[in-house]
């Protein structure tokens, strides 16, 4: 009987919960790219004070430390130009935008076209 146990046990353990795109959302990310529309790009510094804040139902935007903006969000996975991710609708913003996290980069893209994007970097 013991065997069984020690089986479980170790099943049990094996197993990893899969974090959503909600759960990897979540905390502080610091701008580090922006793309432009038409091609041009900037990079930006760690400290630049230009961050983005979710937490499960909000989301804040600080500019240059400045909290510039905030209001809830909603998020909804998605297929958007063969990539998988998800669509962020910001508050009561008509254009939403599609966001991946890769190895504690978030990056998002503005759904329209030549619209650009940015990427941050995670914080916490």
């Amino acid at each position: 009987m013991k065997p069984i146990y020690y089986l479980l046990l170790l099943v049990l353990i094996g197993c990893k919960k899969e974090l959503t795109l909600q759960d990897q959302i979540i905390g502080r990310w610091e701008l580090r790219t922006r793309f432009g529309g038409f091609g041009t790009t900037t990079s930006y510094p760690a400290g630049n004070g230009n961050i983005i804040e979710f937490t499960n139902t909000t989301y804040l935007r600080y500019n240059n430390g400045q909290l510039n903006e905030s209001s809830s969000y909603t998020l909804a996975d998605t297929i958007w130009h063969g990539r998988k991710g998800g669509v962020v609708h910001y508050g009561t913003s008509i254009i939403p935008s599609f966001v991946i996290i890769n190895n504690s980069i978030l990056s998002i893209d503005v759904m329209s076209v030549d619209a650009g994007g940015d990427e941050y970097q995670k914080l916490r």
